[in-house]
């Protein structure tokens, strides 16, 4: 019995060590807040292009981490781009006009 335990535990524990944060991009300087409303204290403001962690959605809000020193906060979502790629390699770049 208590192997079964431990098994289940170690794979709940692989599990979500699997998960991952989604990672976004700030698309205009946003204020970061406390709770998930306009009327809630500002933490910081993060500049357009800042990369951020979205770790939760609420509503029209993201809970979000900077990556840099794991500050968390609250941003009103039309604010953060998720759907982007980065280059990993070096690329050539061209102009199609």
């Amino acid at each position: 019995m208590k192997i079964k335990i431990f098994i289940t535990f170690l794979f709940t524990c692989v599990l979500s060590s699997l998960a991952q944060d989604i990672t976004g991009v700030v698309t205009r300087n946003v204020n970061v807040r406390w709770k998930p409303t306009t009327n809630s204290d500002i933490i910081k403001v993060f500049n357009k292009g800042k990369e951020v962690l979205v770790l939760e959605n609420k509503g029209s809000w993201s809970f979000i981490k900077d990556p840099i020193n794991n500050k968390k906060g609250w941003v009103s979502s039309k604010f953060i781009q998720t759907n982007i790629n980065f280059i990993t390699k070096n690329a050539n770049v061209r102009n199609t006009e």
